[in-house]
This record gives C-alpha cells, structure tokens and sequence, in this order.
C-alpha cells in the first residue's frame, strides 16, 4: 500500500494482516491486524466479521460485508438471493447451473451466452479475447491482454482506428485526446485487485471479468467471483460454499482456494483446482505422442503414450503429485517422433510429385533427403572373416568404407535404413531395428546391442524373432 502523502510512489505498508478463526473445516471469523485508516479502505476493509453456514455447507451471513438476513440457495447449492443492507442482489439459474439474470435495487442483468443485456437492451458481447460494447447503433470492439493465469491486465480499444494505441501518458498529455487504455489490473497473488488510482480507469460500463477471466459481482460491497460452481472472496481467499468435488480431497478444507498455491494451481469452474502449466503440457506431450504412434504405425508410443495419459491426468487431479515422472526413462521420444511424422510428410510430397509427372522435382527432394540422412547398413556375411553379417550405421557411407578400421569390408555393404543426422538417439533407435530384424546380435557379427534389452518396448523396437 502506498503511503497517503503519494498514492502512486512512495513507501508501501501492508494492508492486511489475517487472522482465520476456524470451528472444523468451516472459518467462522477473521480479523485483521492492521489499524490504519487509509489500509481499511482497501483489501478486508473491516477490523473483523463472523461467518454462519446453512447445513449444505453454504455461507449464511456475513457480518462485515453486511448479510445479516440468511443467503438463500437452490438445489445445487448456488445463491438465489442475498440482501446486503438495504441492497437486494437475486439471481435465477437453469438446471445446468448457467445463471441467466442478475437482479438487483438498481438493475436488471441477463445472460445469453456470450450476450449480456441490461435493462432489456444488449449491452455487450463477449468474444474471446475481449468484447463488442454496444452504444446505440455503434459498435466499440475492445480487447483484452491476460497473463498466464486468464487474468485480464489491459482492456484497449483503438479508438481512431489507426492501428496504434495510445498509453496513457500520451492521451493525458493531450486534452483533446480520447483515451484508449480503457482499464489496466494487478492482483494480489490470491486474485485481489490493487486498489490504486492509477489502475482504476475506464467508463462505463466498466469491465467485471478480471481474476481468471470472471465476472467480478461488486454489488453492495459484495465483491464476489462468479466462477460457476460457486462463488470467491479474494480479499480472504476462500469460497462461499463447499468444492462439489471435495470428496477428492479429504484432507483438505472443501472452502480452500487452489490449495493454497494459486501460482502452481488454478481452478477453472470452482469444482476442483488443476496443475496449471507443467501438468497440462504433459498431458498434451502424451496426446502427441499417441498420435505420432498411430501415424507412423509404432505401437509401442501408443502403448506408452496412453499409460502415461492416465497417469498424468491423475497427478493432474492430485494435488501435489507432479506429472511426467514416468518420461525420464525415454525424454527424447518427442523429438524422434517429430522427425519420424516429418518425414513421413515428406514422403508424401515426393509421391504426389512422381504421381504428378514432375521427375526433376521428386529427384531434388530425393537428393534433399538424402543430405539430411544417415545409413542403416547390412555387410553381407559372406565379406566377414566370421561367416555372419553386420549391421552399422554412418552419415557418409562412402566415407565409412574408405576409412574404417575394424577391418570390415564395406565395400559391399547394402542400405536397409535411415535416420536423421545429428540425433544421436534416433540413430541408436534405427540401428537397434536394424540388428533385430536380421536375427540379434547373436546371429550378426555385432558384439554389443545399442540400446538396452529392457527400453526396446518404450522405444517401439521389436525383438528378434528367434531370440
């Protein structure tokens, strides 16, 4: 909190300090440490409250925000009225839990999808990444820069359509200019806005979807996020009833807000809160990779790709339990992957190509090829000293006949494979294949496999038939 001589420099003091009373799982009371005038205006803005619940588990009353008469709640435990004060804020849902009207003392609000009237006239419609604000017959369309976590930071409009937006120290500069920054936000790490003149810009009607994305309900001091299954306080960071889910967690407290780390966690509906970033891109990394098995015909990616989907979607649903433990075992399958599907793609160009008649284009991506490969290659057993055959592999084929000094004799060596150059890993893969399917390395003159007995599964290797 800035000091009172400079709202936007200065020192910063804090402005609350919390102290949670609690009878079980339930807070019955919290109150804050913090004296001073100017920091009971912003945050948990009275010097304490006291909570009540109905036998669902349902906030009843709150003392500081003024609900003294009971909340009253519909079958799935969302509120139906609540009178703060003298102010009245009702709300009527389907039987799906979407809420289609909010009424209160002042107005009344409907929902229709993306569409929100007010008063029985459309006031706005939101879009992914902002809204189209109607005023009368014009259009104002505006938009939204969020952070990783959905909260939006900055609404614009470009207000002259010049294709640059103005910042405020341009716009301020100029009286005759009309401002296009229309609202910027931070938050404390629990959701709460800071509550600074600078970041308090915009006109009506203002925009109410902020922390992750959700209508802000301000009414009366209420100051709740309407997250769908239930509803949030971020001034203490707790909920107004029990998570539907919460029997996933029965160690926990069911009014928690993402297990008390909002920055790892979030909580998309209010139903349960998910690993955020790392978790979700190891679901998408299994997806890929099942994908990538079906599309190159490798059963063993689809396999391991699918136990490690079921995996990681349940450390998705456990709190604290990373996901992606089981993919140090073979961490460079994506890449393989990736290059495997690549050139399939490439196959296919060079086919439509020859299909097409243009000989001298599918020559060029012949050659292209095989610049960017290496050889999996087969010395004839009858060019060995030890009557068996050998299986290598060589970026320059050629070269490796002219240069090498194992006493093997190339000279005759056919191609029977291929990998990428420079991956080392796919190169162990494709020579692994390559001694498999002519009979191990007990059948070859090979002394030592390239990849070890037990990866062969993960790696989608077959094993020799006769051994």
């Amino acid at each position: 909190m800035p000091d009172a001589t400079d709202p936007t420099m200065g020192e910063y003091q804090p402005i609350d300090k919390l102290v949670y009373g609690y009878e079980g799982s339930k807070l019955n009371s919290v109150t804050d440490k913090i004296s001073d005038a100017l920091a009971r205006t912003q945050g948990f803005k009275v010097e304490t409250t006291a909570y009540t619940y109905d036998p669902n588990g349902n906030l009843w009353t709150d003392s500081g925000k003024g609900i003294s008469q009971n909340i009253s709640y519909n079958l799935l435990n969302l509120p139906e009225h609540i009178q703060i004060g003298s102010g009245v804020i009702s709300h009527e849902y389907t039987f799906s839990a979407e809420k289609l009207k909010k009424i209160t003392n002042n107005y009344t609000r409907t929902y229709l999808g993306g569409l929100e009237y007010k008063d029985g006239t459309l006031e706005f419609i939101s879009i992914p990444n902002g809204r189209i604000l109607k005023e009368g017959d014009t259009e104002h369309y505006q938009y939204n820069l969020t952070d990783h976590l959905g909260n939006v930071v900055v609404m614009f409009e470009d207000v002259d359509e010049d294709g640059i937006i103005q910042i405020e120290e341009e716009t301020d500069a100029d009286p005759n200019a009309v401002a296009e920054v229309l609202q910027r936000n931070l938050y404390y790490s629990f959701g709460m806005r800071v509550d600074m003149p600078k970041f308090n810009l915009g006109d009506e009607p203002k925009n109410n979807y902020l922390y992750n994305g959700k209508e802000l309900n301000s009414d009366f001091g209420l100051d709740w996020s309407d997250y769908g299954a239930r509803y949030y306080d971020a001034s203490i960071a707790r909920w107004n009833s029990i998570d539907p889910s919460a029997e996933r967690g029965y160690s926990l407290t069911p009014y928690n807000y993402t297990f008390n780390n909002p920055i790892s966690f979030g909580d998309p509906d209010g139903r349960w809160p998910i690993e955020t970033i790392w978790d979700a891109a190891n679901v998408i990394y299994d997806l890929g990779k099942i994908g990538a098995g079906y599309a190159t015909g490798n059963a063993g990616w689809v396999s391991s790709g699918s136990v490690d989907l079921g995996l990681d979607v349940g450390a998705m649903l456990i709190p604290y339990v990373p996901a992606g433990v089981t993919k140090l075992r073979y961490a460079d399958d994506v890449v393989d992957a990736v290059q495997i599907v690549d050139g399939k793609a490439d196959d296919v160009v060079r086919g439509a190509f020859k299909e097409g008649g243009d000989a001298k284009k599918a020559a060029e991506l012949d050659i292209a090829k095989e610049l960017d490969e290496g050889v999996i290659y087969k010395i004839p057993s009858k060019d060995l000293p030890s009557g068996k055959a050998y299986v290598g592999s060589a970026d320059d084929l050629t070269k490796r006949a002219k240069t090498a000094t194992d006493g093997r004799n190339r000279k005759n060596a056919e191609q029977i494979g291929s990998y990428p150059k420079g991956d080392k890993a796919a190169r162990k893969k494709a020579e692994q294949r390559g001694i498999n399917q002519n009979g191990g390395k007990k059948e070859l003159d090979n002394k030592r496999d390239e990849i070890q007995r037990k990866k062969w599964k993960n790696n989608g290797i077959d094993p020799p038939k006769n051994n």
